[in-house]
Order: structure tokens, then sequence, then C-alpha cells
């Protein structure tokens, strides 16, 4: 008769638990012509509000902005593409600051999409830079920040007409084509963004490379120096539509199709090893020293350069390139004249992983970067 009872209970509040987790699910917002439909991409939070992009509806269906608080109380279409102004977002936005920013993939001065940004309560656009087919058209991938700069992708365009890697500075000048995407060193990146690690950005082509199935690839910053790491050849994968991800020095990924199946594979791809790097070397002179590295995500940055101490900060980014932590060497007015001072930097609240550090002067000159490693 006990064990009876001792099923039924369980089975009661295993029902009660199950009911309980689906009551926390809560519809906040029903898209609708009016304030933009068919959303893509992925939400941002800054705060408690969530900002987020539709390609269409809106006053003339070319696409919205919007936000809404995590309580769903208030949804607020803040600005309407137009066309002239840019059409059809298909990506996720990034927020620096109190700005956004972003890509259309339509629209724009030549009709093929633009660069744009916003204050984040809907004011102060400005389109920034329009693609012209000759440097790229229809960018599908995020925008990744990194050191004062935008990397981003085109799925066409460029000089082969295959798409290409772009550059512009956060401020709207020296937009760049980084390099031009072929047949052979790949094509057509379609959605998917560039990661940035160890002084390279990394991503994949959704078609090309040796067998016409897309490429892992990588590519340093100024674009001199590309690599395809990988090819696809539908036994392993093809086409694939996604963004990277960097844990303990290798990739991980996936393909839209092919595999085993037919069906679309997840992979690991190795990448040189991470671990040991403590010291830096500047370009400036001098050095920094990290310890300990790997750590639990407090570190202790030595420097033993008086220019370091005194005309410098520090940058983190993760591997999507967002700065999560910046902080000034020695802030201002307590300047040091003695070498070997140390900085303390906190970024325990981020997940175990790889991140970036860049050492930037005043007048935003990389004086060098090295990596922090958060190891529990």
């Amino acid at each position: 008769m006990m064990k009876k009872l001792l099923v039924v209970l369980l089975f009661t509040l295993g029902s009660s638990l199950i009911t309980i987790c689906k009551a926390q699910y809560t519809v906040l917002h029903n898209f609708n012509d009016t304030a933009g439909i068919d959303p893509i991409g992925s939400l941002i939070i800054s705060g408690n509000k969530l900002y987020g992009m539709t390609p269409n509806g809106g006053p003339t269906n070319n696409g919205c902005v919007f936000c809404i608080d995590t309580n769903g109380n208030t949804f607020t279409d803040i600005f309407n593409f137009n066309w002239s102004n840019g059409s059809a977002p298909a990506n996720s936005l990034t927020l620096i600051g109190s700005k956004l920013y972003g890509t259309t993939r339509d629209g724009g001065s030549y009709g093929f999409g633009c660069i744009f940004s916003l204050d984040d309560n809907g004011g102060g656009y400005s389109d920034m830079s329009d693609f012209n087919v000759s440097k790229g058209s229809e960018p599908y991938s995020n925008l990744t920040s990194l050191g004062g700069k935008f990397y981003g992708m085109t799925r066409y365009g460029g000089y082969n007409g295959d798409g290409c890697i772009f550059s512009i500075d956060t401020n709207g000048g020296g937009d760049r084509d980084l390099f031009d995407f072929s047949p052979i060193t790949g094509q057509n990146p379609i959605s998917g963004s560039l990661i940035f690690y160890n002084g390279s950005l990394f991503g994949m082509t959704t078609f090309g490379g040796t067998n016409g199935k897309g490429c892992v690839f990588s590519i340093d910053t100024s674009g001199s120096k590309f690599t395809d790491l990988f090819d696809f050849d539908g036994s392993n994968g093809k086409y694939p539509v996604s963004t990277l991800v960097l844990f303990r020095g290798s990739l991980y990924g996936m393909t839209s199709i092919g595999g085993l199946y037919g069906d679309g594979v997840i992979f690991k791809l190795h990448t040189n090893s991470v671990e040991g790097i403590n010291e830096l070397t500047l370009n400036k002179g001098g050095n920094v020293k990290v310890f300990p590295n790997p750590s639990n995500g407090l570190f202790q940055l030595q420097a033993n350069s008086k220019q370091l101490m005194t005309n410098s900060s520090i940058e983190v980014y993760n591997m999507l390139g967002e700065k999560i932590y910046s902080k000034q060497f020695f802030p201002q007015g307590s300047i040091r004249t003695t070498l070997n001072s140390q900085l303390s930097i906190d970024i325990s609240n981020n997940a175990n992983g790889i991140y970036l550090y860049r050492v930037t002067s005043n007048s935003g000159e990389l004086m060098g970067e090295g990596k922090l490693i958060i190891q529990r």
C-alpha cells in the first residue's frame, strides 16, 4: 500500500512540475504588418530591453528595428526602413554603448544594402556606408566589432561577384574590401558571422572551395593573409550557413546538409594549441605578463613599460568580437614612475573559453594583443 501511495505521489509531483514548467512560457509580442513581420536573426539585450529587426513589414514593408521590455509590457517600433535608408535586414544588431549597428540586405543609395547606426531610442540614424556590387552586396552576416572596426561578409559582389570580406571604422570611415571570394577560395557566405582568434578572423563560405561545397577559412585583420583551412566534400558535410564557435583551441560548427545521412553534421576542426600564452611583447617595446593563465576569470597583468603605464588601456573581447571589458591601464591622476606594476582584470562572470585582450594607446593605436583563458 505504501509503495502504491509513493508511486502516486511521485507521479502527481512530476505532473505538477511539468505543468509549472509549461506555465513559464509567455508570448511577449505577436508581430504584424504594422510593426514588422518575419523576424530573422537574434535578439540582443541591454538593461531590461531586447532589440531586434524584421526584414519585412512596417509602413513601407522594408522592415524595422524594434525594442521590447523583457517583461513584454512595452513593444516599440523604433525605426522603419524605407529602401532609401536600407531594406530587408537579415541578421542581428550590434550594440556599443547607446548605439545600435547593423546591415540591410537591400536598399540604400545603390540598392545593394548598407551599414547603418542608430541610437537605441530610434533617433540619430546614419547610413555609414552603401554597398555597390564592386565592394560587395547583400550582407547576411552580423557585424563583428573589434578594436574600433567592424568586420563582415557579403553574399555577392566584390571583384569576382562571389562575395567579399569588408571592414569599416565604427565611426563610419575607412570602409575597405579586404578580400574577394572566388570559386577556389569559397563563395557566397550565407548567414554566419566572423569570429576573432589569435590575430585572425575565422568564418565559412556556403559554396566554393576545392569541392564546391563550402569551406572554413581564416584571414588576418589587414586582409593580406587568407588561408583555406578545410574544404567540405559532402561526406563530411556541405553548405554551412552557421557561425563557428571556438572552445579550447578547436573550432565547432554545423553544415546544413551532407554527412552520413545527408541531413547535415556537427563538426570539430582543430587549430593550433593556445596553452602557455602568458607573455605579450608590445609593438612599442616592453611587455605585459599575464598570470595565472588559464584562470577562473581573475587575471593579473604586469607591465614593464612606462609608456604602457601612462598612455594605454586594456580591452577584452570574446570570440564573437564583442568587447566585454575595458579599463585604462592606470587611471588618470595616478601615473606611476616605477616599472613592473600590476593591473587586476576580472572577467569571471563570463563562460569558460578563450578571450582576446588588446593593449591600445589613448589615440587608438594597437600596441599589442594576447589571449586570456578562463578554465574552471
